[in-house]
């Protein structure tokens, strides 16, 4: 970071590299992240490819009907994605987590994918 804090105040390195040299300093501490927690990686290239078929069919998501609609699918999208990452069939998970909800599930925080459990399924009584 000293050799940033030196480069800013130096004309000779031309106005795109002060300005890449800004965008660090500015958040300094989220870019220190990596290096106090391994499992932080450098860049957020994964999520990013993630998302690319969002802003590729951004054209088509203006006929979501409305605002809500939009969002919805963006809350869905999200999910889905979150679930590829933790490894999680999201079929299964929607179908588990809807019937936890029904069945009276209170700890909403044990239901997001970083945080779920398939062992706690809720059984389905026979009526």
């Amino acid at each position: 970071m000293k050799l940033l804090k030196k480069i800013k105040f130096d004309s000779s390195y031309g106005a795109m590299v002060q300005r890449a040299v800004n965008y660090v300093l500015d958040d300094e501490k989220a870019f220190k992240v990596f290096l106090q927690d391994g499992r932080v990686e450098m860049h957020n290239n994964a999520v990013e490819r993630m998302f690319r078929h969002l802003a590729m069919g951004r054209r088509n998501w203006m006929h979501t009907g409305s605002h809500l609609g939009a969002e919805n699918i963006a809350f869905m999208f999200s999910l889905f994605e979150s679930c590829k990452l933790n490894d999680i069939n999201f079929g299964d998970y929607i179908e588990d987590i809807l019937t936890r909800l029904m069945e009276g599930e209170q700890d909403f925080m044990s239901l997001i994918p970083c945080n779920y459990n398939s062992n706690k399924k809720v059984s389905v009584k026979a009526a």
